[in-house]
């Protein structure tokens, strides 16, 4: 029911799109969305290369990488097992146990930044719940306070060539942190899209 009176603004969404497989994954998510069909997913997710997908430009080898959602480092674990090298790495992960985990797997790698942090549009304190049997996110009803920062105020120099943002939650209003970082290098961009619908378009 949610999306009956939204036509207009998933028509716009998918008039972003310019290539066939992009239009048909955007049609077949919705499909789905507005049916339950698992049938009408006509692109089966591959979760061991989701960040580089075989079927588009990587990144190159010597990658100036921001993972922003970095959790317990399995994006740089995707990564190194890719054979890619960190010229430069900035991880930010605000739930306090990911983090750590994060920090013991992957703190003696050279020329790594971890940071304890969100990221946003701003810098600012949000409320956050913490994931134990789901994904961390960002939420007026979580218990816990989080610093978010902006990737243009924390980083403005960071000659980025890949960015990632799985961040639960913040998708719609993190782009715009880091706009004249994506402006100066420009760098290959890998969004997640959770589940608020809004979020697709």
């Amino acid at each position: 029911g949610y999306y009956r009176d939204k036509k207009e603004a998933m028509q716009a969404g998918r008039a972003l799109f310019r290539e066939e497989r992009s239009l048909d994954l955007y049609d077949g998510i919705l499909a789905f969305r507005m049916s339950g069909d698992y049938a009408l997913l006509r692109h089966e997710p591959s979760w061991s290369d989701q960040y580089l997908p075989s079927d588009l430009p990587r990144p190159q080898r010597d990658v100036y990488f921001i993972d922003c959602g970095a959790y317990t480092g399995d994006t740089i674990e995707l990564m190194t097992r890719a054979d890619y090298r960190f010229r430069g790495l900035i991880a930010f992960g605000p739930d306090p146990m990911s983090y750590e985990t994060l920090v013991t797997r992957y703190g003696q790698l050279d020329n790594a930044i971890f940071v304890p942090c969100a990221v946003s549009s701003r810098v600012a304190q949000v409320r956050f719940s913490s994931g134990h049997d789901a994904a961390s996110a960002l939420s007026e009803s979580g218990s816990n306070m989080c610093q978010c920062v902006s990737l243009d105020m924390f980083a403005p120099s960071f000659p980025a060539t890949f960015i990632k943002m799985d961040i639960e939650g913040a998708e719609p209003d993190a782009p715009e942190g880091p706009r004249k970082l994506i402006s100066a290098t420009p760098p290959h961009l890998a969004p997640s899209s959770t589940p608020p619908p809004a979020h697709l378009w």
